[in-house]
């Protein structure tokens, strides 16, 4: 287990991990696409993970990892963010940084929404919006 995991889950497609922080890391697999029911069974998950509570997620999708039209607009709405607080990308290819641009311009997320390239950046970021909530 990861340094800083207090708990993790897999899904088909994924890996959910708690850190002791109280930010929640997605690790997509690669080579994956991921759908609307991915995205359910995620969410599943990492309502089991956090106990049912609202916390910040910091998504890694693989370099090879792509996601559909429809899963990308469920994820911008509330089914998606029912135990999201706010929510950190990590973008690896020009094809992702494409898809992120257009999902925060045109897919209006209804919790904060930044893009990064890089993870520590991401969850440092996540962690942040925990203590402004405070």
């Amino acid at each position: 287990m990861e340094k800083g995991v207090v708990s993790s889950v897999r899904t088909p497609k994924s890996r959910i991990s708690l850190l002791k922080n109280g930010v929640v890391v997605i690790e997509i697999d690669d080579y994956v696409t991921v759908e609307v029911d991915d995205i359910r069974e995620i969410v599943r998950m990492q309502g089991e993970l956090t106990g049912h509570k609202k916390l910040p997620v910091v998504t890694a999708p693989s370099e090879f990892t792509s996601i559909s039209k429809e899963a990308r607009h469920f994820m911008s709405g509330n089914d998606a963010a029912k135990y999201t607080s706010a929510d950190a990308f990590i973008i690896r290819s020009l094809a992702q940084k494409i898809l992120a641009d257009f999902y925060l311009r045109f897919q209006n997320p209804v919790v904060p929404t930044k893009v990064f390239r890089n993870k520590e950046e991401a969850i440092e970021w996540a962690a942040q919006t925990i203590k402004s909530v405070k």
